[in-house]
This record gives structure tokens, C-alpha cells and sequence, in this order.
């Protein structure tokens, strides 16, 4: 309200400030130009020049007051019109008393200059208390009453009220513009007595208002006796009669709206009452449901209507639930959807709007259903006050009349305001109590929390002595190093992964700087009887020096692996004791679960395994060696044995030539096995492929097989077999492919498969087939014939594989043995 009516005093000091500044402007125009029209401004009086320039100096300082009160230009330009005055007031009464000439400026009128000097000097010196502020009104009243008198002349042309004999004349303008400025000084603020904004002062307006009326009436009845409409006496009657009737319509006007003001007063002080009591019963309640009832029972009293409650609103479930249970006719349900009201009250109470119905049987959004639904509840007028928060309807406080009934504004207001507070101090004890649960609740937990890690900490204290413990008794070397300062320098590079790792094998001086920012935190005896040094100083010390080339590759290593997001890390390292002694290490880190950076690092001498384990290769080769030299010789002796058979076959009978030939095929495919160990680096296990492909070939050329048109296919490519295997499958294919050329195909082409297939993780299928006549019955039912020694020794060697032997059915034969590979 203050803010409000400081505004309008600034409006009204600018509006009449403007005037002024616009009136005495035209006069000086009128003066500069001699334009007598503007000097006059259409009265038979003139304003002065002095005057108009002091009058412009007074609506310029109201101006400036309007924008910003308290201005120092404003009251400067105050000072300038009242020592204008001042001085024109003293020099008139000097020229006419004491001989003293004034400026050569036109003279002011002395009542004109001491109106000027009253104000100015008044507006130019701020009231310091309620004295100062007294004698300033008495000023600017002074003032008034000198120009009211002027104007009062003028109207009534009186000559010794607008002027003084031997002096000069206050003009109508003037008379008007020095009203205009006290109006004008009036406006500064709250505190003089027509400026309160209050009963006293609307008062004090209104009476004042009746001076320049009465003035007036009695000029109108004046100008008609001159006119010749009517005598004075009848004039003087009827101006009494007329300015007795204003003065008493005045004082009645002024009298009821007094009584308004009172009344308006009263209810305002019943309305803060009302305001102060639901505040008390919402600070001293501490249950929600029975502070909204009290509130409310409240508000009934207070509005006189038959019930009023809050009703929570669900708008995401579409319900109204009834805060408590006041209703007409029964008890009103707990919940209610959104969807009973009428759609025009749903989209209003959901936009903020209040809902008002003075009479819900001729209300055109009521009438049809009064008879059904408001009728029985004798309800005829309600209100619907929405709650909001957050641009959202959250409840609503319903009124409720059995009566039709007009709802003010005043006490809508004052509902919803009493609605808001009530509402958001509820909301503020849940949040409260939320609040204080919270707390109890984190207190709870930071209690638990509190005792978990007193735990913690006491099991960590635990397990880090037991840690230190097996530390520094391990027999193994451990160090306890810190990475992050090197880490953090390789991301500073900003490298991607592969240009890093390029950049760390390219620059060994970047390396050489990383590896300097590794902090070693501990080590354990173990490591300085490695590395031969007394202490850990020492050991620091002499680090660099220890430090190898590989031992530089290694670290670049963890650090690129631990870069990269690895955890752990292993490799072989070398490195020298203090002494120079040359040391194998297996390196393996690990980093500490919860510490950036943090890592453990084992280092095992294997310099003895190492010498070892080059000893046993040194042998292997060895070893090695002899056996390729002992196949060797056993593959020369076999083809020895082959070529004496080969002498001797000629010399024997026919029947005893082919059993040579057949006893020098089986030594051939024997040697054979020996050549492959002998000519590749295994010395264990022989390509079978490679060999089939060599024993195939040798019968093929040795039994005349390819002259008669008898082809062979091998498919055991990429299979290895232990000699163990590879002998014994070797003379099967030997004894079978010799079989097949020799008996299978009589006087005519075929063909001979050797196959050798994974079936499974370790077992293998050897197959021998051919597409010849086929073999007897007896054979086919796995029966040996007697005097086949051929038959005999498949099935023997079969037996040393532990091989299932299967004879397919034909066309042809088809042999098939089922073994696993021996390890």
C-alpha cells in the first residue's frame, strides 16, 4: 500500500510539475517574443517575467522530485525561487517604505513575492521532526490562503484582494500556479494532513475542496445580479442557500464515507483477528487432519455458511480426498473423482481459477442438476478455492451455503490467503516431520556407519599388520611402489594407446624420466639379501645402477599395461646386484584394490632355474642328436636287411621269392618311418600324411600297380602320430594296399583309398578301401583264413593300436580301424 501510494504522490508531482514547467515557458516565450497573447494566456492579467522564471524553476524541481526524491539539483532550484521571492518581497517593501529601487526587472507583486518566498524556502530546507514538519504545513497553507484570496478577487473583482494599494497586482495565473505548486509540494509523501492516506486525511480533502466551490458559487451568483437576473438580496439568499446546502452535502459525504471507512476498519481488524487465531491453532497443531479442521470450523464461523473443509487433490490419480467429513446429508466419502464436478469446474479448479456459485438452482451450470445432486444436499451456494504449488492444484478449500449467498472479493481473498497459509504450514510440518525422520533415520544409519567402520578399520588395521607381517617375512622379494605420479605423466602426453606405446619404444630418454617418478613406499628383507645391500637408503641408491636395459624395457611395459586399464602384469627381467652379480628375475605386479596407483611387486630369482633349464635344452639337443643318428642308422640297416633279401630272391623258388618280396615291403615301410623321424626335427611323431603318401608310391612302383592302371587317393594331410602308432598303421596300409594290387584287381583298372580322419577330441578312423572284386565270405565274417599271414598281421597290429576292425560291405572292400591317439 505505501509503495502504491508513493506512486501516486510521484504521478501528482509530476503532472503539476509539468504544467508549471509548460505555463511559465509560454510566458517567457510570450515575454522574449513580446507576444502579449502568451504573457496573458487569455486573461486581461499578465504574468511577470520574474515570475514565470521562478514559477519554471518550481515545476523543473517537482519534476525532479518525481524521478527521484531528494534530489540536491531539486532542492537547489527550491532555494532559487525562494531567495527570488525573498528578495522581491523585501525590495518591494523598500521601494515603497525606504526608498530602496528594485532590479530593473517588472516588479513583482509583494503578496506574489512572499507566496514565492514561503514555498521555495520551505521546499529547500527538509522538516527535521514533527515541529519542523508543523511549521512547514503552517508555510505552505499561507501560501495557499494568499493565492485563494487573489483568485477569490479576481473572481469577484475585488481589487484590494488580489492587490495592494501602492503595490503591484498577484495575477489570476499566478494566483492559479502558486495553488498548483503547494498542491504540488503537498504530494512529497505520507505525514502533512491533506497527503495521509486515511480517514483523517480524505476528510481534511473533501472539506477543503468546499473553499474554492464556495468561491465559486458565490462568482456565478454575483455575475447573474450583474446580469440583471435578480436583486442582491434574493442573490445573497440564494448563495447562502446554496452554499449552506454544499457545506452540509460536503460534511454527509465526508460523514458516510467515514462510517465506511470505519466499518471497513472494523472488518479489516476482524479479518486480521480471523488471520492471527488460524495462524495460532496451525503453530500450536500437530496433526494435519485436526488443524485443517479447526481451521476451518474457523472460516465457517467467520463467513456464517454451513460448512467449509480442505480437499486434497490427486491429480495424477484423477481423486479429491475430503480432508475431513463436513457435508449436507450425511457423511461425505473419503474420495471422490475429479471427473463428478462439471468439466467447466474440473478445467477451472485445474487452472488456479476460483470457482464461485451464488445460487446453484438458477446458476446455468448448476440448474439441471440441482434436483438430482445439490437439492438433496441443500447446497446453494459454494466456492471452490484452489491451492496451488508449483503451477499444479494441490487442494482446495470449499464454502458451502444452505442459502443462496454473494461472495465479496474482500473475503474471497482473505479465504484463500487463510487457505494458503494453513495449507503450506501443513506442508511445511510433513516436510518437518519428513525432515525429521530423515535425520533420524541418517542418524541411524550414520551410527551404523560409524560402527561398521570402527570395524573396518579395525579389521584393515588387522589385516595391514598381518600384511607387514608376511611382508617382511616372505622369502620372495616385494616391493610396494607407487605408479600415479608416472601415470599421471603419461596421460599429460595426451597420446592415444598406439601412438603412447610407439612414442615409449622410440624415446628411451622419456622412459628414463618416467621410470624416475616411480616412488618405491616399501621392501622387505628378502629384497635387500637379493639385491646384497643393507638398507633401503642403500638400495635406492644404488637403483639406477642396477638398472639394465631390460629392466628399463620391463618397467615401460608395466607402465604401458597399467596405462592401458591391467590390473595385473608378469614377465621375465633382468638385472645386477650391488656387487654386479647378473640376476634372472620373474617379475609379477599386481595393483592394491582401492589405491590409485598402488601396486605390489614380487620378484623370484630363477638365476639357478634358468642355468638349469639352459643345462636341460643343451641336453634335449643332445639327446636329440643321437636320436635322429640312431634312426638314421636303424633306417640304413633296415634298407641293408632289404637289399640282402633282394640279393637272395633271385636264387629261390618261386613261392619263397614272393614271401621275400613281401617280408622286404613290411622292413621298407618300417624304414620308411625311421627316414621321416631321422629328416624332420621330432624325433616323437611322425606326419603320416607325408608318409602314407612315400609307402603308397614305393608299392605302387614295386608291384607293377600303375602299369596296369590301378590309381591311389591318400586324404591323412596335417595328422601326426607317435611312432608307437605310426609303425604298426604303417604296415596295416602295407599289408592292405599290397593285397589290393595283387589279388583285387585281375586283368583290370582300380582305384585304392588310404584315409586317416578325427572323429572326436583323440580318435582317429584309419580306412583302406578299394573298389576291386571284394574278399571271400570267411573274411568278410571277420574269420581268418589258415595261411593268410597277411590277414594275420592286420589283425595283430590292429590288436597293438586297440583298434576296432570293421569290413564294410561292398562293392569292393572297405577296411576300417577305430583307436585313440596315444598322448
Amino acid at each position: 500500500m505505501r509503495a502504491n501510494l508513493a506512486t501516486r504522490y510521484q504521478r501528482r508531482q509530476l503532472g503539476i510539475g509539468a504544467t508549471l514547467v509548460v505555463l511559465s515557458a509560454l510566458a517567457m516565450v510570450g515575454w522574449a517574443l513580446r507576444v502579449p497573447a502568451l504573457t496573458h494566456l487569455g486573461l486581461d492579467t499578465h504574468l511577470k517575467l520574474l515570475t514565470a522564471f521562478t514559477l519554471l524553476a518550481f515545476g523543473t524541481a517537482l519534476v525532479l522530485e518525481a524521478r527521484r526524491p531528494g534530489r540536491r539539483a531539486a532542492r537547489a532550484l527550491w532555494a532559487f525561487g525562494g531567495v527570488v521571492g525573498a528578495l522581491s518581497f523585501v525590495g518591494d517593501l523598500g521601494s515603497a517604505y525606504f526608498g530602496i529601487a528594485q532590479t530593473g526587472w517588472e516588479p513583482i507583486a509583494p503578496n506574489t513575492a512572499l507566496c514565492l518566498a514561503l514555498i521555495g524556502l520551505t521546499m529547500s530546507v527538509p522538516a527535521r521532526g514533527p515541529k519542523g514538519q508543523r511549521l512547514g504545513d503552517v508555510a505552505l497553507s499561507l501560501a495557499a490562503f494568499l493565492a485563494f484570496i487573489a483568485l477569490s478577487g479576481h473572481l469577484y473583482s475585488v481589487r484590494a484582494l488580489h492587490g495592494l494599494p501602492g503595490f503591484g497586482s498577484m495575477a489570476m495565473q499566478t494566483a492559479v500556479a502558486v495553488l498548483l505548486t503547494v498542491a504540488g509540494a503537498r504530494s512529497s509523501g505520507p505525514g502533512q494532513l491533506l497527503s495521509r492516506d486515511d480517514a483523517v486525511g480524505r476528510a481534511a480533502r473533501r472539506l477543503t475542496l468546499g473553499a474554492p466551490l464556495l468561491v465559486a458559487v458565490g462568482g456565478v451568483f454575483l455575475a447573474g445580479q450583474r446580469a440583471g437576473l435578480y436583486q442582491t438580496e434574493f442573490g445573497l439568499a440564494l448563495m447562502v442557500t446554496t452554499s449552506t446546502a454544499l457545506l452540509l452535502g460536503l460534511a454527509l459525504w465526508t460523514a458516510h464515507l467515514q462510517a465506511r471507512a470505519t466499518d471497513a476498519m472494523a472488518q479489516r481488524i476482524a479479518d486480521q483477528r480471523l488471520a492471527l487465531r488460524a495462524t495460532e491453532l496451525v503453530r500450536v497443531g500437530t496433526e494435519p487432519s485436526e488443524v485443517t479442521l479447526a481451521v476451518a470450523e474457523l472460516l465457517r464461523e467467520h463467513l456464517a455458511i454451513d460448512a467449509c473443509y480442505f480437499s486434497q487433490v490427486d491429480e495424477a490419480r484423477g481423486v479429491v480426498r475430503v480432508q475431513h467429513g463436513s457435508s449436507f446429508g450425511g457423511a461425505h466419502a473419503a474420495e471422490v473423482p475429479i471427473s463428478s464436478f462439471s468439466p467447466s469446474t474440473t478445467a477451472d479448479v485445474l487452472a488456479g481459477k476460483t470457482v464461485v456459485n451464488v445460487d446453484s438452482a438458477v446458476d446455468l451450470r448448476t440448474a439441471d442438476r440441482y434436483a438430482a445432486h445439490y437439492g438433496p444436499l441443500q447446497l446453494r451456494a459454494y466456492a471452490l478455492l484452489p491451492l496451488r504449488r508449483d503451477d499444479q492444484t494441490v487442494a482446495l478449500l470449499n464454502l458451502r451455503s444452505s442459502r443462496p449467498r454473494v461472495w465479496s472479493a474482500e473475503e474471497l481473498a482473505l479465504m484463500h490467503e487463510v487457505g494458503e497459509k494453513t495449507w503450506l504450514a501443513l506442508e511445511s510440518q510433513r516436510a518437518h516431520a519428513a525432515r525429521d525422520q530423515a535425520l533420524a533415520e541418517l542418524e541411524a544409519l550414520r551410527v551404523d556407519l560409524e560402527r561398521r567402520v570402527e570395524a573396518r578399520s579395525a579389521e584393515l588395521k588387522s589385516s595391514e599388520a598381518r600384511f607387514r607381517a608376511l611382508f617382511d617375512a616372505s622369502p620372495i622379494s616385494l616391493w610396494e611402489y607407487d605408479f600415479s605420479e608416472a601415470l599421471e605423466a603419461m596421460r599429460a602426453l595426451g597420446l592415444p594407446p598406439d601412438a603412447l606405446e610407439r612414442r615409449l619404444r622410440a624415446d628411451d630418454a622419456l622412459v628414463a624420466t618416467l621410470v624416475k617418478q616411480l616412488k618405491i613406499l616399501a621392501t622387505n628383507p628378502a629384497s635387500l639379501a637379493l639385491f646384497e645391500v643393507p638398507d633401503l637408503p642403500t638400495l635406492l641408491k644404488l637403483r639406477p645402477k642396477m638398472h639394465l636395459a631390460a629392466t628399463v624395457a620391463t618397467i615401460r611395459d608395466e607402465l604401458l599395461a597399467l596405462h592401458s586399464g591391467a590390473v595385473s602384469y608378469a614377465a621375465e627381467t633382468s638385472a645386477e646386484t650391488s656387487s654386479g652379480v647378473p640376476l634372472r628375475l620373474q617379475l609379477r605386479l599386481q595393483l592394491v584394490p582401492g589405491l590409485s596407483g598402488r601396486a605390489v611387486i614380487s620378484l623370484i630369482d630363477i638365476t639357478a632355474q634358468t642355468r638349469r633349464d639352459g643345462q636341460l635344452r643343451a641336453s634335449l639337443r643332445e639327446k636329440e642328436v643321437l636320436l635322429k643318428e640312431v634312426n638314421h642308422r636303424v633306417k640304413n640297416n633296415l634298407q641293408v636287411i632289404s637289399s640282402l633279401m633282394n640279393l637272395q630272391a633271385p636264387s629261390l623258388p618261386e613261392e619263397a621269392r614272393a614271401i621275400f618280396e613281401a617280408s622286404q615291403s613290411r622292413v621298407h615301410s618300417i624304414a620308411l618311418v625311421h627316414e621321416r623321424l631321422y629328416e624332420t626335427n621330432d624325433v616323437t611323431s611322425v606326419d603320416f600324411g607325408k608318409y602314407v603318401h612315400s609307402l603308397v608310391a614305393h608299392l605302387g612302383h614295386s608291384l607293377d600297380g600303375l602299369s596296369r592302371g590301378v590309381s591311389t587317393e591318400v586324404a591323412v594331410d596335417g595328422v601326426q602320430l607317435p611312432v608307437n602308432q605310426a609303425v604298426p598303421c604303417g604296415l596295416i596300409v602295407n599289408e592292405l594296399v599290397t593285397n589290393a594290387f595283387k589279388h583285387a584287381f585281375p586283368a583290370r583298372e582300380g582305384r585304392v583309398c588310404i584315409g586317416l580322419k578325427q572323429d572326436g577330441e583323440k580318435r582317429l578312423v584309419l580306412s583302406v578301401a578299394d573298389d576291386g572284386v571284394g574278399l571271400p565270405g570267411d573274411v568278410r565274417a571277420h574269420r581268418v583264413r589258415a595261411g593268410s599271414l597277411g590277414m594275420e598281421l592286420v589283425h595283430t597290429f590292429a590288436e597293438q593300436l586297440d583298434a576296432r576292425v570293421e569290413v564294410l560291405p561292398g562293392p569292393g572292400t572297405t577296411f576300417t580301424f577305430t583307436f585313440d591317439r596315444s598322448s
